[in-house]
């Protein structure tokens, strides 16, 4: 949810009139631009932006419009290099495209004030490990290993880290793990080529773009690209692919975490979309293997190419698949008595 700090920076950065200038006299007594968090820094290209448009005479705005060229620059430069990657992988036969909010900020010419933390890159399962080893080759660091593959429709992505180019998030699943497989391979299908920077890119459709923002951004991001993107998207679009991908009521809930003035485009038809029960159908048996490939990776921790924090997290996973299965009266006991074992060592 939104701190009430954040709804008072988002108001001034996007609305219009009286409710901007209202919102900045709310915000502005404790602003402080050096002590900014994260989610605030995200807020300040816009604001700048919008305080300009609505008129608002502060001497903050000379400062805000400065920090927004910096940041441009810094993006801009990353930008190059993400470029240079995304061109070796393309050289090297593995189509690689960009992630949701990343590819907004590149290409919807209303996003241009969105300047993502990270960036998300997007590849097929098949090509993990060969991407992998470029990344790797260009001195980006995972900061934890590829899973196994057993794990893989159960964990979405990895995190990469350069000394210079900051952080990128390599996903091999377009939207979350709740999405069908369907719904996967028929994202591909949608993507297409495009020129930025006079490099051909792939890149995903606008609306799943916006899809993918709204599953992953955070809020802060997340009411910044819904405001901006605007006509852009066809929200009817959208709601079909939501729901074709098992993901409308996931949606419904990340969209609700933002106030109803900063929703204005949104329908009511998503917002009001029901829950989908827990999508993974995964028999008793493969649970079993799983599970018994977490033990094996815990007790060979110093050796295994899994982290201990992923352990935690696969575990929580488990726990949760045996607690929709059991209301079911569709799962053994075993299974769940080994994910209870496992749950309760010790990992530090």
């Amino acid at each position: 949810m939104l701190e009430n700090k954040h709804k008072h920076l988002l108001q001034a950065a996007l609305l219009a009139g009286d409710a901007a200038r209202s919102a900045w006299r709310q915000c502005k007594a404790t602003f402080d631009l050096n002590s900014l968090d994260a989610d605030s820094f995200a807020v300040l290209p816009q604001l700048g932006v919008n305080l300009r448009r609505q008129g608002v005479d502060t001497p903050v705005l000379a400062r805000l419009e400065g920090v927004f060229r910096q940041t441009l620059a810094r993006y801009a430069a990353r930008t190059r290099t993400l470029i240079v990657l995304l061109k070796n992988a393309s050289d090297s036969g593995i189509p690689v495209a960009l992630g949701g909010l990343s590819a907004l900020a590149l290409t919807c010419r209303n996003c241009r004030t969105v300047i993502p933390t990270n960036f998300e890159l997007l590849v097929r399962p098949y090509d993990l490990d060969k991407l992998d080893s470029i990344l790797r080759q260009q001195g980006w660091t995972a900061l934890r290993p590829l899973p196994a593959e057993l794990l893989r429709p159960y964990i979405d992505s990895v995190l990469y880290r350069h000394t210079r180019d900051g952080d990128l998030h390599l996903r091999w699943r377009p939207f979350t793990i709740q999405a069908t497989q369907q719904a996967c391979e028929a994202f591909w299908l949608r993507t297409q080529s495009q020129v930025i920077a006079e490099q051909e890119l792939i890149v995903p459709s606008t609306e799943d773009q916006l899809l993918m923002a709204c599953l992953q951004a955070t809020p802060v991001e997340l009411a910044l690209v819904i405001n901006l993107s605007g006509e852009a998207v066809n929200w009817t679009v959208l709601e079909q692919l939501a729901s074709q991908a098992g993901l409308a009521g996931l949606l419904a809930t990340r969209l609700r975490e933002i106030p109803g003035k900063l929703l204005r485009p949104v329908p009511d038809s998503v917002l009001n979309a029901p829950p989908e029960p827990w999508p993974f159908a995964t028999e008793p048996a493969t649970l079993k293997k799983i599970i018994t490939e977490l033990r094996w990776r815990y007790r060979n921790a110093n050796k295994a190419s899994f982290s201990q924090a992923s352990i935690i997290g696969f575990t929580n996973f488990v726990l949760a698949w045996y607690q929709y299965h059991w209301q079911t009266k569709s799962l053994a006991l075993l299974p769940f008595a080994a994910a209870r074992r496992l749950s309760g060592k010790r990992l530090d």
